[in-house]
């Protein structure tokens, strides 16, 4: 330990004398991206990154051990009395069994992690047997499965059936205290383990526990150098990491020791000790990749595992996509080619054997836009910018993008605003119109300037506004926006035809106009600053679309075709589909761009893909699969630059434009280097973890667990917020739905066998295996068999009971039906009192009344009035008569019938008054049921209630309501009488007892409300 330390000591000061600088060697170009789920967790002192055989990354560190599947992180760590937690916080070392299970090797002692349930079983005391403590744990796990830890104290091997660790090396050289230190430790093959001691290379044979040392020999300091990490390339050659000393090979074969003195710390190459080495391959791309406490040295080398060239890369403190500044120490190539990097400030990935961003072109100043031209037959890339720092302002690229035509000028003379061109446009006869902030330029084929406006031209010709902010030639006009004045057009002889401005009543609303485009049939379309507008060349006028349903302004800023004629626009308010044939749109939305509404710029693609950019990515949409591509950082998209403008020409190769370059790059070659995502899911019962064994069987889970809680991750380290889920409950879900979250719920699931489906498809459309979870939830006892036999059994032995309580029940149904026939008799009876009293009484009346009458002949003023009561009475007669059969007959037992009667009856009673009478009554009325008793007494108290109104009342006007609500009806009649005090009822007290009495018969109420000279209000509420 105490040499140790005096080596630590002695780099110390060697970086403190040797600030860190780079290499002789060109640094190699690549694009670190540190993953956002990592950077926010603040993960540092990255010691080890390992993917287990679920495709998990597990980052090992000295402050504990992280879970990351692409989204989720979790975290594990030493906690004091938890056994079931790690020995200690310092990761050295990750590695898994045959058996599934995790291996990590800390600082004090070994944990096993089951990567099912991640449980996790300590191992702190490995070396009990001789009492010495054990630290700085290294483990390897050979091809058979057994699990080797290399220590302070030597070389342990891992006992399955006592679950201990045995010494089975501890060699030491007198005189040299770390000669029995082991630093590193892999195995070669099935018989071979290697590892580094302080000082030499162990070569240790598994099968007799035999052993080989090989000095490494240095010459600073004189007698020998600290080893750090040995790694075992695919030519079985040995490299073999030093402090300070440099990297040493080693042929096993040959028994060859080489020094790599390409790579020994010195002027060119700043002091540093090796980490950890690895190796990828990719085609014909061989590299030997090692971490140093300095950064990484990425070594090309041949078939023979020798070093071809170097590059040491180190962070830029000037550039966000360099490497994590200090020590790497944890490598990893994953399936996706992303080379994961990890150390003191955390952990990093770039993608060294991809280069789909190209740079096709630089000028200083803020790009604005590219266009395919023809100047002397050839095709050339014009790039405009704006606040050029290099004085013109634009490029002439050819396909190469090497500068072409370097004598093309357009001779503005502003020597501020020529900086700032905004377009460039070709006529028929092959000139170039070419706009700016300074004016407009035309130049023939021969880069002879033929035309100029400028700020100092005059006359009728001129331009509205010098500052020109695009160009576009249709047909044989030249259209010129100039710069928040709206637009004017000139002839190919630069006559000014006409000027369009907004408000100018031609139907321009805008003066800033933003781009031009021409669709498929020649239709101009203009991009103002609120509005898009189709020009009308016959009516010389334009008409505008709104494109929102909020009337805001939607500022369209793009536009392109897709293949049957509808406009694709990109604008403030997202993406929209314009159908110019209908005038419709819909707006293209993706939960991934919550954030993104502002569209800038829109490409199509060969495929009909749909390209467009907003603030922070460029985005693919695919129309058929209803799937979105966002590209970023990740993708060695460096949107920190800007993203302004997006261009393709033949539909496969698309140019972006940003500040101070010209990205080029392959729409089809984006989506190559990906590899399908690994699916894991996860299920909670009542918000309790279920265990999902990997063997295929049913899992049971009791009635009152089902509120079931699935989570799906589709491991990819690439655009993991991309992947889109389908999932679907058989028997629940008829078809399979989508979603980009990773969590679905289902509560109060019946008893029953289910299927839970789900798959997943990742950006680049490559799709999962289809897991699936076969569970039933059992039924409550209640509902199983053995329930039902007893329930079955209890009910046969109470049939008797029950056949005897049926006879008994027979019997007293025959009593109550003759009770019934009974009651209709005296119903009958009723019917006939009815009629005697009401009939009977009226005819008596009348015989009467005649015979005054022929006692009166002689006095004919007195037997004209009892004619009239005569009369009178007749008509009283026949109406009783009228509603006791209208009341006998079934056909009116339904609610409607029973209001249309009453409104008959009250408007022929005050047919010959001096009353007016009204109702309100529902549009339409149920045709609920009423008994004949309802009935009657409900026509009885609203026929008393007219009837005291006509005689006590002296009221003009009358109003009869009717309203069902729920399971009641309610009549009420108001009239605008004299009213009375109900507490001195007097002559009509009577009539209120009498309907009082027929609704309480009825189970109904009767409320009546009156105040003296402001009328009554009867109320007559009847539940049905």
């Amino acid at each position: 330990m105490l040499q140790n330390i005096f080596f630590r000591f002695i780099f110390l000061i060697a970086v403190w004398l040797f600030p860190f600088g780079s290499s002789g060697q060109n640094a190699t170009q690549l694009f670190f991206e540190q993953p956002y789920a990592l950077q926010r967790a603040d993960i540092s002192a990255v010691t080890y990154i390992f993917k287990d055989s679920r495709h998990i990354m597990w980052f090992g560190t000295n402050n504990g051990l992280y879970r990351y599947d692409g989204v989720n992180l979790r975290y594990f760590s030493h906690k004091n009395g938890d056994t079931a937690s790690l020995p200690n916080n310092r990761v050295l070392g990750i590695a898994e069994g045959n058996d599934g299970q995790l291996w990590v090797s800390l600082l004090t002692g070994i944990a096993k992690i089951d990567l099912n349930t991640l449980q996790c079983k300590t191992y702190s005391a490995i070396d009990k047997k001789n009492g010495v403590g054990n630290y700085t744990n290294k483990i390897c796990i050979d091809a058979d499965g057994n699990v080797w830890v290399g220590n302070n104290v030597g070389i342990f091997l891992f006992d399955k059936k006592k679950q201990v660790f045995t010494n089975v090396w501890n060699d030491k050289i007198p005189g040299y205290a770390l000669s029995g230190y082991i630093t590193s430790l892999i195995s070669a093959n099935k018989h071979l383990l290697i590892a580094s001691a302080f000082h030499d290379v162990i070569l240790f044979n598994k099968d007799d526990n035999s052993f080989k040392r090989i000095p490494i020999f240095f010459s600073q300091p004189p007698k020998d150098s600290t080893l750090t990490s040995v790694f075992l390339d695919s030519k079985q050659k040995l490299w073999i990491g030093t402090w300070g000393g440099g990297i040493y090979t080693y042929d096993i074969t040959k028994n060859r020791l080489s020094h790599i003195t390409s790579l020994l710390p010195g002027k060119n190459i700043p002091y540093y000790y090796v980490t950890s080495f690895y190796e990828t391959k990719f085609y014909s791309q061989h590299f030997m990749w090692v971490a140093t406490s300095m950064g990484l040295i990425q070594c090309s080398i041949d078939s023979n595992s020798n070093i071809q060239d170097f590059a040491f890369i180190s962070h830029d403190k000037n550039s966000n996509s360099s490497i994590i500044p200090g020590k790497i120490e944890g490598l990893y190539l994953d399936d996706n080619m992303a080379l994961w990097c990890g150390g003191d400030n955390g952990v990093v990935k770039c993608f060294p054997f991809q280069n789909s961003f190209r740079v096709f072109a630089s000028l200083k100043g803020l790009i604005r836009d590219i266009e395919l031209v023809k100047i002397k037959n050839d095709n050339c890339y014009f790039i405009n910018s704006w606040n050029s720092q290099e004085g013109k302002g634009f490029l002439v690229e050819d396909n190469n993008g090497n500068d072409s035509y370097k004598t093309f000028d357009p001779r503005f003379t502003d020597e501020d605003d020529k900086r700032n061109i905004s377009g460039i446009a070709e006529d028929k006869r092959n000139r170039l119109w070419i706009s700016s902030m300074a004016g407009v330029s035309v130049l023939d084929e021969k880069f002879d300037l033929i035309k100029q406006w400028n700020k100092n031209t005059v006359g009728e010709n001129n331009l509205t506004y010098h500052r020109t902010d695009g160009v576009a030639i249709v047909n044989d006009t030249a259209w010129v926006i100039c710069y928040h004045r709206g637009v004017d057009l000139f002839d190919m002889r630069f006559k000014k035809l006409r000027h369009y401005a907004g408000g100018d009543g031609n139907g321009l609303e805008d003066n800033y106009i933003f781009s031009f485009f021409r669709d498929s049939k020649g239709n101009l379309w203009l991009c103002g600053d609120n509005k898009l507008y189709k020009y009308l060349p016959g009516a010389g006028k334009f008409k505008s679309f709104g494109l929102s349903a909020e009337q805001n302004a939607c500022r369209p800023r793009d536009i392109a075709e897709d293949k049957n004629g509808n406009l694709i626009i990109a604008s403030a308010v997202g993406l929209i589909q314009f159908d110019p044939k209908t005038e419709k749109y819909t707006y293209i939305h993706s939960s991934l761009l919550e954030k993104e509404q502002n569209v800038s710029a829109i490409a199509i693609d060969k495929h009909e893909g749909i390209w467009f950019l907003t603030d922070k990515h460029m985005v693919h949409y695919i129309p058929g699969e209803s799937r979105f591509i966002l590209f970023g950082k990740e993708d060695g998209l460096d949107v920190s630059k800007g993203l302004n403008a997006l261009r393709t020409f033949n539909g496969t190769e698309f140019y972006l434009c940003q500040d101070e370059q010209v990205v080029k790059f392959n729409c089809d070659s984006l989506n190559q280097s990906c590899t399908p995502p690994y699916l894991v899911v996860n299920m909670q019962a009542n918000d309790s973890s279920v265990y999902l064994s990997n063997n295929a069987g049913d899992l049971f889970l009791p009635y009152d667990k089902n509120k079931l809680q699935f989570e799906f991750t589709g491991v990819s380290y690439i655009k993991a917020d991309q992947n889109q889920y389908y999932y679907q409950l058989a028997g629940i879900d008829n078809q399979w739905n989508t979603t980009y979250k990773n969590t679905i719920s289902y509560t109060n699931l019946s008893p029953g066998a289910y299927t839970f489906k789900v798959k997943t498809v990742n950006y680049a459309g490559l799709w999962s295996e289809e897991k699936e979870i076969h569970f039933i939830i059992t039924p409550p006892y209640w509902q199983t068999w053995w329930f039902r036999l007893i329930v079955s059994v209890g009910a046969l032995s109470i049939l008797f009971y029950i056949i005897r309580y049926v006879s008994q029940r027979n019997l007293k149904e025959k009593i109550l039906h003759l009770e019934k026939e009974t009651a209709v008799e005296k119903e009958r009876t009723r019917i006939a009192q009815d009629m005697h009293d009401d009939l009977g009484s009226g005819l008596t009346k009348i015989a009467i009344m005649s015979e005054v009458v022929k006692q009166q002949i002689g006095q004919p003023e007195k037997a004209s009035e009892q004619l009239e009561l005569i009369s009178d009475s007749s008509r009283t007669l026949v109406d009783n008569l009228q509603d006791i059969v209208w009341m006998l007959n079934s056909k009116h037992d339904k609610l409607d019938s029973l209001a249309f009667y009453i409104r008959e009856y009250a408007t022929k009673y005050f047919e010959l008054s001096d009353i007016s009478v009204s109702f309100d009554y529902p549009t339409n009325i149920e045709p609920v049921k009423v008994s004949d008793e309802q009935r009657r007494n409900l026509f009885m108290a609203i026929k008393e209630s007219l009837n005291n109104i006509a005689k006590h009342a002296d009221a003009s006007n009358v109003n009869i309501a009717f309203t069902s609500q729920q399971r009641n009806i309610e009549f009420v009649v108001t009239d605008n009488g004299k009213g009375f005090n109900p507490e001195e009822t007097g002559k009509f007290s009577n009539g209120v007892k009498n309907m009082q009495n027929r609704m309480q018969q009825v189970k109904g109420e009767c409320a009546i409300v009156s105040v003296p000279d402001k009328g009554t209000t009867i109320t007559l509420v009847l539940p049905i």
